[in-house]
């Protein structure tokens, strides 16, 4: 069982290995696709024949991530077999879907102007007198995507909208009444117009071939289709593949006035699937990613992991203000990488670190281990093996003292007139020691040469062994001694002078 199971890990490693940017979008591409394929197949009679390619897909996504060679040809032969037998078997769904799809194209949607009240007033008017008179009717008003991808033949009249003119259409001795008419731009566009027929048999249930129709052409486009029973005189509505029943003149008055605005918007409205897909339907959602994830896993193309050590650096971090640290033991570790080929030749050892935390260290040695997600290893390069796993690592807790600058001169300590007449400035620097270390007696400056100094010069200070300066670019200047000027005395009045 172990050996299956780190069979199918390594190549889920490899996969992973390889994933891109472009490969994340392309995943989510086809979840949104397969989300899309499971929501309208869920109103298919025949979605069972095809929810059964799920757990051959499995078989085959399992069987090549543990190489069983035969097992995977076979399945790929059945798969190409099977995908050509739903095709057949789906090709009046696969058609409607196409269609679907291509009626919400941007490039066949047609620009027209919004339905006008006045509209509305007849259709009310109308379907109220066909309703009490049981004259059957089929009406159909434009939305913004095209009709003619769904409607065929019908008589072109291109009238404006009236009531008598839609009476005299569906009168029973009228040869158009049988079919169905657009209305396009406020403007009887044609007459005895065919519409696709629904297979939902279940929504039509006894309703006759009108509503049939009406609902097959809702289930296509955005367009009303308003229907009228010959036997029943029930009115009744298709919009958004959905057939409802209107039982009031006000009712029909209200859907019409929403369809309205709807179009008026300038845009229709997206199928009722897609909105509740935004906020619901989070199993599907989850299916469907999976799905989608399992297809890239099947066609990804693992890559075969290598293997590079490298020498990389430790450095500390977090190490608190009044804290001291040696350099650790060792300095460098040895750390084998794992990648791919091309991911590994990207690594620049110079770069890489491995940080060790000092936020909590204690005083004296102690070891501390190097941990593998402290080392700054490059995406989707992995960290192996660290040798050693641990390093030595000495910290002192410290304190801050003045000690006094001590000019260092170039002639080797002696001390000249000129060399007397210079002084320091500051006298005293600040330096951190170990907390319980003597201060140093001085901190000398660099070798200074007495012709250089004029004016004054700035120099820079050696922090003395073991120690550390506070503020090693503080400036410290050395320049001529400020002499006070010499003045007479003041003899007083009443003392007499050797002239008098």
């Amino acid at each position: 069982m172990a050996q299956p199971t780190q069979a199918i890990l390594s190549y889920l490693g490899g996969a992973y290995s390889t994933l891109t940017t472009v490969d994340v979008i392309d995943i989510l591409f086809i979840a949104v696709f397969v989300y899309s394929l499971i929501t309208w197949l869920q109103k298919k009679t025949s979605r069972s024949i095809f929810m059964a390619v799920v757990p051959l897909t499995c078989l085959f996504a399992t069987a090549q991530m543990l190489h069983m060679n035969m097992t995977t040809r076979l399945l790929e032969m059945g798969l190409t077999a099977l995908a050509v037998a739903l095709v057949v078997i789906f090709q009046e769904d696969f058609r409607r879907m196409f269609e679907s799809l291509a009626s919400w194209s941007l490039w066949l949607r047609d620009r027209q102007v919004a339905p006008k009240q006045r509209m509305i007033d007849v259709l009310v008017e109308c379907f109220s007198v066909f309703g009490t008179n049981k004259t059957g009717a089929l009406v159909v008003v434009k939305g913004l995507q095209s009709l003619e991808p769904h409607t065929r033949g019908g008589v072109p009249v291109f009238g404006n909208i009236s009531a008598p003119l839609l009476f005299s259409i569906f009168d029973h001795h009228s040869p158009g009444h049988d079919g169905g008419v657009t209305i396009v731009n406020n403007r009887i566009e044609r007459l005895g117009v065919h519409l696709p027929l629904s297979r939902n048999l279940s929504a039509v249930g006894r309703m006759g071939t009108r509503h049939t129709a009406a609902l097959g052409l809702a289930e296509r486009c955005d367009a009303l289709v308003l229907v009228a029973s010959e036997e029943t005189g029930q009115i009744s509505l298709a919009y958004q593949g959905k057939l409802d029943t209107i039982d009031s003149p006000e009712t029909l008055r209200i859907r019409l006035n929403a369809y309205v605005s709807v179009v008026a918007a300038g845009h229709a409205r997206l199928p009722e699937h897609w909105v509740r897909g935004l906020h619901k339907n989070w199993v599907r959602k989850t299916v469907s990613f999976g799905l989608a994830l399992g297809l890239w896993m099947i066609n990804a193309k693992p890559a075969d992991l290598l293997q590079q050590t490298v020498d990389v650096a430790v450095i500390y971090r977090n190490l608190p203000d009044n804290w001291e640290a040696r350099a650790p033991f060792p300095e460098k570790i040895r750390v084998t990488l794992a990648g791919t080929e091309g991911n590994l030749s990207h690594v620049d050892a110079s770069k890489l670190t491995a940080s060790l935390d000092l936020s909590t260290v204690h005083e004296g040695v102690q070891q501390m281990a190097i941990r593998a997600d402290t080392i700054s290893t490059p995406e989707r390069v992995t960290v192996k093996r660290v040798e050693p796993r641990e390093v030595t690592v000495q910290a002192f807790l410290t304190r801050v003292v003045q000690v006094p600058v001590q000019i260092s001169w170039s002639s080797g300590g002696v001390r000249t007139p000129t060399s007397n007449a210079m002084e320091v400035r500051p006298k005293t620097v600040a330096v951190r020691i170990r907390k319980f270390a003597e201060p140093p007696p001085y901190v000398e400056t660099e070798r200074v040469d007495i012709a250089d100094v004029k004016a004054g010069i700035q120099v820079r200070l050696k922090a003395p062994r073991q120690t550390q300066l506070v503020d090693p670019k503080a400036p410290v200047s050395v320049l001529p001694a400020l002499i006070a000027p010499v003045t007479k005395p003041s003899i007083p009045a009443d003392v007499p002078t050797t002239d008098s």
